[in-house]
């Protein structure tokens, strides 16, 4: 019975080491906005995600007109188990980073080195805008994922140019996906949902082309007043969700979609081809003009030695009559 009691007092006391431990090991970093939690292994990310934290949302709270609130929380995960276990919620296998705007939290998977900051950076960026654009909704549940994730990427640096060139091949195929489809869920599959992520900042992209960079703050607060996702949109653009899609669909030009095409890396090859085609072409062309030219011409000859015999033997006539 002692051992018994040794045994179960080592686990328990081996159980507690570890808690303490790994509370000694996490720290915080502590900026204006954003408080970073890390551990020994993230901590120079942390610092580095920390010189310009602030400065990012100061710019995304001016660009969606939101007043500064609570500092957000930032953990950083440094494997795939550790990002797991600091999400609260379930999160898809391609996930790099989430945010819970509600609950001011953001989550980022990262490494122990700091040779990917650069694009941490701009995953961290990605997230702040997730939560300011909730924020700029106030306690609006509809706040469309198309929109948040089509600011956030404009907002992060992600190209259209990049992102398009997942819309090629639905283009041609017709697999596009609707608005009302993005509006009401997110695709799960990896492929789908990257179709999901070009449409939206395409779709953001068309928006503030078509009325201006006010139109994303201009919905955000229309929300927050307390419309839903249809009013906001008509009270701002004019126009519903169908409407939208219409709209949308009829300007979604060759530009949107063919060119992705442009910055492949078989571009130049393929733009020669192109060239050297349409030059063949337009020699055949100018081969086949001349020939008829000449076939033409010749037919005309043709056509005055036959007037012109014609008339000799009218001649030829009326001598013999005379």
């Amino acid at each position: 019975m002692p051992r018994i009691f040794l045994a179960i007092l080592s686990v328990f006391l081996l159980m507690a080491a570890a808690a303490s431990a790994q509370q000694s090991d996490s720290q915080r970093l502590q900026t204006e906005r954003i408080i970073f939690e890390h551990d020994a292994t993230t901590k120079k990310v942390a610092r580095f995600l920390a010189q310009r934290a602030d400065e990012h949302v100061r710019h995304l709270e001016q660009r969606l007109g939101v007043q500064a609130g609570e500092p957000m929380v930032v953990r950083l995960a440094s494997s795939e188990d550790e990002f797991g276990e600091a999400n609260p919620g379930n999160i898809p296998d391609w996930a790099a980073g989430t945010a819970y705007p509600k609950q001011s939290l953001i989550v980022l998977r990262t490494h122990s080195g700091t040779s990917d900051t650069a694009a941490l950076e701009r995953r961290l960026v990605h997230e702040i805008t997730h939560v300011l654009v909730q924020r700029a909704a106030g306690d609006s549940d509809h706040v469309p994922r198309w929109l948040t994730e089509g600011v956030a990427q404009t907002e992060s640096g992600q190209s259209l140019l990049e992102r398009s060139r997942s819309i090629v091949p639905a283009t041609i195929s017709g697999d596009l996906l609707t608005i009302r489809d993005l509006t009401q869920g997110w695709p799960a599959d990896g492929s789908r949902a990257r179709l999901a992520y070009a449409q939206s900042i395409a779709l953001i992209t068309w928006l503030e082309r078509e009325h201006g960079p006010q139109v994303i703050p201009d919905i955000l607060a229309a929300l927050k007043q307390g419309n839903k996702l249809d009013p906001a949109l008509v009270l701002v653009v004019g126009r519903n969700l169908a409407s939208l899609e219409k709209a949308y669909r009829s300007r979604l030009t060759w530009v949107h979609t063919w060119l992705p095409v442009v910055g492949s890396s078989g571009t130049v090859w393929v733009l020669t081809t192109v060239l050297f085609l349409y030059a063949a072409w337009r020699k055949r062309k100018e081969r086949r003009l001349g020939m008829q030219r000449l076939e033409a011409e010749e037919a005309a000859w043709a056509a005055q030695q036959e007037a012109w015999a014609a008339q000799q033997e009218a001649w030829a006539a009326v001598g013999e009559d005379s």
